[in-house]
């Protein structure tokens, strides 16, 4: 069979395509490679710097959605900040 997907079934028959995937094998089986290997250190580079950047884009929109809910509506923002004051106030019991 040529396909290119392989079923438990077809395995050995598939064997070549399939050697270093990993599929059905114990944790302390060598597959040969390991995901990490596929990567060269410049493409996990920019997998990590890709990540950074979602993760800071992120940021900026709660930043700037906390920053605007604020501004609209100052004394529920109050509220909810001495509410967070008591609550951890409460919990750590300074006196």
């Amino acid at each position: 069979m040529s396909s290119t997907t392989t079923r438990p079934a077809e395995t050995k028959q598939n064997s070549g395509a399939n050697q270093n995937s990993g599929i059905g094998q114990t944790p302390g089986q060598n597959s040969g490679q390991t995901s990490g290997q596929n990567l060269s250190k410049n493409d996990g580079a920019r997998e990590g710097n890709d990540i950074r950047e979602d993760f800071q884009a992120l940021l900026g929109d709660v930043g700037s959605s906390v920053s605007t809910y604020c501004k609209n509506r100052p004394q529920m923002a109050a509220l909810m900040i001495f509410t967070l004051g008591i609550y951890v106030g409460w919990k750590i019991k300074p006196w």
